[in-house]
């Protein structure tokens, strides 16, 4: 994580055929606002105990890190195990009614200025449903070949992403 954003992006994606359950995904940005596949797991469902667990891998491979923010959709499960699992990180919960919340408040207190950390522009899980979007018509392989199918395309993505990086003139992004 110390070569990305400090930014990682959750959502799920459910199973389809014969072999049901839930995909779930973390993403993270780089410098140059390209989505990097960090974690994908597969679970029996999006429940509490499947992301808990999830979170507790998760962390035990990037750490924890008061800079870290999460943007996810409104799933309680997801937000409950960020704050279980990840004390020291910010977790930005999607919320479909805030529309009505933030016309409540005012618009004196809608600007971003008063967001504590860096949030890089990103404000929802879009990214993330974009690579589910590439995965749409895998969701019905059995669990490996679903696994297999990320491992080729992450790695065609850091191919293509180190051809560009030897092309660069520039060390800065």
């Amino acid at each position: 994580m110390h070569c990305l954003r400090p930014l990682l992006i959750i959502d799920a994606v459910h199973l389809k055929g014969q072999y049901k359950g839930t995909n779930l995904v973390a993403m993270g940005m780089d410098g140059n606002n390209h989505i990097v596949p960090i974690a994908f797991g597969i679970c029996k469902g999006e429940t509490g105990p499947c992301w808990s667990w999830w979170m507790s891998v998760l962390k035990e491979c990037i750490g924890d890190s008061p800079n870290l923010q999460f943007i996810s959709d409104r799933h309680v499960a997801i937000d409950l195990a960020v704050q279980n699992e990840f004390h020291l990180a910010f977790h930005d919960a999607i919320q479909p009614d805030a529309y009505h919340k933030l016309i409540q408040v005012g618009p004196h207190r809608w600007p971003r200025a008063h967001f504590p950390l860096v949030h890089y522009s990103y404000m929802t899980s879009n990214s993330v449903e974009s690579v589910n979007a590439c995965i749409v018509l895998y969701r019905k392989l059995p669990v490996l070949k679903l696994a297999e199918t990320y491992r080729a395309m992450v790695q065609e993505w850091y191919f293509k992403r180190q051809e560009l990086a030897d092309n660069m003139t520039s060390e800065i992004t």
